[in-house]
């Protein structure tokens, strides 16, 4: 080290300058001091820099791991596919796949209904090679009696397709409906479901109702869940039962 006053080369551990007489012990404990301090700030900060990302971590791990079980149904915690086209949209859906129906009706009361029309449907998905994962729901979603069936199929929770069958004109037909996981309930105002898809804090409710023109979906809600101050998803007192696709007796029920 140097001395202060003259600048003349000193041993680490001399006390005076032997040049000029000064005294160097006071400010070398000076500077280890403030070597102290300024390690003991940066170890605080370190330290708490540490603190936040462990709690952000967890935070975000609670909001990806919630399970939304549906009475027994499998709960899925991968990667929910973000695509919903026309998502803002009110929109009436375009029916593809029919099968013909055996069903007679009698002054307008459907009757003799024949759900193994469903059951073949559903056998058709639980075949498919696009069937790794699969449930289907059974609900009179327009209370005419008849039952509808909502199926979901896929090879995991990112590509999980969603459609609606329903028996028209003595046929079973189908129509595609938002796509990813989504669990079901019985609408609040009794007129059809809810489809309410809640995935690391992001919550999506559709309302599907059938009428005239088919299958109709309308969307109740899009957000973002706040529940570092106790905001949940969704859910009601009335959730529809899940089935796998290899157990048929959810149609019959």
């Amino acid at each position: 080290m140097k001395c202060t006053k003259c600048g003349a080369e000193l041993d680490d551990h001399a006390k005076f300058c032997g040049y000029c007489g000064n005294g160097i012990e006071k400010k070398k404990i000076e500077l280890i001091d403030v070597c102290k301090i300024i390690s003991f700030i940066c170890g605080g900060i370190f330290g708490l820099a540490i603190s936040i990302i462990i709690l952000f971590a967890i935070y975000k791990y609670n909001g990806m791991s919630k399970e939304h079980n549906n009475n027994g149904k499998k709960v899925i915690n991968n990667t929910i596919a973000e695509s919903k086209n026309n998502m803002y949209e009110n929109k009436t859906y375009e029916n593809n796949d029919t099968i013909a129906s055996d069903n007679t009706e009698n002054n307008g009361i459907v009757t003799n209904i024949d759900y193994g029309m469903y059951a073949d449907m559903i056998k058709h998905y639980a075949t498919s090679e696009y069937s790794v994962y699969g449930y289907y729901y059974v609900y009179d979603i327009d209370n005419d009696g008849i039952n509808e069936v909502i199926l979901e199929y896929g090879t995991c929770s990112s590509d999980l397709q969603n459609i609606i069958l329903y028996i028209e004109d003595n046929h079973v037909k189908s129509t595609r409906v938002e796509q990813g996981v989504y669990e079901y309930y019985v609408a609040p105002d009794g007129n059809g479901i809810y489809a309410v898809y809640a995935h690391m804090d992001h919550e999506i409710i559709y309302q599907y109702i059938k009428n005239v023109n088919g299958i109709v979906s309308n969307l109740i809600t899009d957000r973002q869940i706040d529940m570092l101050n106790g905001e949940d998803y969704y859910t009601n007192d009335f959730p529809l039962d899940g089935y796998e696709l290899n157990d048929l007796s959810g149609i019959y029920e």
